[in-house]
């Protein structure tokens, strides 16, 4: 038997990583508030056992005490393509001007790779510039060019809500 490091946190867990006979991946068994969980890991090498019964445990406590799983950050385009493009076309479905405001904002958003590919949380300054350049190229007014960033600046916020 072996006590779990965070014995203190969690109270004594008996924990094992153990491979049952004849499968070549490892599975993972122990006790949480008086539940036995047992479940494969799905991995043939024991550390990486280890590692994923460590992180079950782990989602376990997060969970006990209110703190939700971090769900994974879209890129721009899947948001944009998943959740706010429905709700604006939603929501402004009887505002024909604003409804076409937000169609072609979102359009040149999704039209330009390093914004569109870029994770919600992981655009940059130094994207956005370039955004701008690439823009003012085109031969785009700055007032054109700011109703963009209008967009994106909505879209953005919009992502800390869905």
């Amino acid at each position: 038997m072996i006590l779990a490091r965070g014995s203190r946190i969690l109270g004594a867990i008996e924990i094992s990583v153990y491979k049952q006979k004849g499968s070549k991946n490892w599975w993972c068994k122990f006790t949480w508030r008086g539940r036995q969980i047992r479940e494969s890991a799905k991995q043939p090498n024991k550390r990486v056992a280890e590692r994923i019964e460590a992180a079950h445990k782990a989602g376990l406590a997060k969970a006990e005490v209110g703190i939700p799983e971090r769900k994974p950050v879209p890129t721009l385009r899947e948001f944009i393509s998943n959740d706010f493009a429905p709700f604006a076309e939603s929501r402004f479905a009887n505002k024909a001007k604003t409804l076409e405001y937000y169609r072609i904002g979102l359009m040149n958003l999704r039209e330009f790779e390093p914004l569109a590919n870029s994770l919600l949380d992981a655009i940059t300054g130094d994207k956005i510039a370039v955004f701008i350049t690439k823009r003012r190229q085109a031969g785009l007014a700055i007032a054109s060019i700011n109703r963009q960033l209008g967009s994106l600046s909505i879209v953005t916020d919009a992502g800390v809500f869905f």
